[in-house]
């Protein structure tokens, strides 16, 4: 079962995708997005490579779809804080 939250601002609609690092997560079709943010973990920002993140389980579907669009999303990563209660996704 996948988990995700909804949310909007004045200016956007959201979809937040819960995943697990060790995990691939799924978003069947990308055309339905403006851009992608990809949330990275508790690691420095100067680690990460597009070619490593995309190697990743958690990401390398949601990146190689991305890259087949005819139109890519753009693509931002960020860190969530951890939240007790997300755990248990």
């Amino acid at each position: 079962m996948e988990k995700k939250r909804d949310f909007s601002t004045k200016n956007a609609d959201y979809t937040l995708h819960y995943g697990i690092h060790f995990f691939k997560s799924k978003i069947n079709d990308l055309k339905n997005y403006d851009a992608i943010v990809l949330e990275t973990g508790f690691n420095s920002y100067d680690e990460f490579t597009y070619q490593s993140l995309r190697n990743t389980p958690q990401y390398q579907d949601i990146l190689k779809k991305n890259e087949k669009l005819d139109e890519p999303r753009p693509i931002f990563f960020v860190d969530v804080p951890p939240i007790k209660p997300l755990r248990k996704y």
